[in-house]
């Protein structure tokens, strides 16, 4: 009997880890149509973004507490701002409840767990970036050469899918780890 609960046991981990990934590579890879309006691809980078944080480990300290806020920040300009406030509205990641913040220079941005530029912001907030690169701070954006900048994971689009690519050695630099999930479903760079 106790061989039965073992192989059991065992075929309940391998099948929940595979419904894990399966979900993840869902999520991940949303379809988009080249010529849908900007409307939906903020709707599918502000669930993106709201994923993410499900599949990052921060360092213990960037939590002051077990329930402490995770904070996603964003420069008031930004065109995902309104929509993301809308789809983070009573949203957490594990117990963290998760909250937006404005942001406008490096000191509002420093007790953000992740911070989003999308194009049409990433010229004006290149310095951003550079004093946020080092922090435990996961930088994400949708901009081409945002890696190049010191940001961790870029939102790209090839075909028709919405798709990751995370750059590892950004990732390690900020103390940040990713999920196994997470990485095989993003393209990886600087491994």
């Amino acid at each position: 009997m106790a061989l039965l609960n073992s192989t059991s046991t065992r075929v309940q981990r391998h099948l929940h880890r595979l419904l894990c990934v399966f979900v993840v590579a869902c999520t991940f890879a949303a379809p988009v149509g080249v010529a849908e309006p900007v409307a939906r691809q903020l709707d599918i980078e502000a669930v993106f973004l709201l994923n993410l944080t499900r599949f990052i480990r921060w360092p213990d300290k960037s939590f002051p507490a077990d329930d402490a806020p995770l904070y996603i920040g964003l420069l008031p300009t930004d065109p995902i701002a309104t929509v993301l406030n809308e789809a983070a509205g009573g949203e957490s990641s594990g117990s963290h409840p998760i909250k937006l913040r404005w942001i406008r220079n490096a000191a509002d941005a420093n007790d953000c767990h992740l911070v989003f530029f999308s194009k049409s912001t990433l010229t004006e907030s290149a310095q951003l970036v550079a004093g946020l690169r080092d922090k435990p701070v996961l930088l994400v954006s949708d901009s081409d050469g945002f890696l190049r900048l010191g940001g961790q994971i870029l939102l790209y689009k090839r075909g028709t899918q919405v798709r990751l690519r995370i750059d590892l050695a950004n990732l390690r630099r900020s103390n940040l780890t990713a999920s196994t999930s997470l990485l095989r479903v993003a393209d990886l760079v600087n491994k």
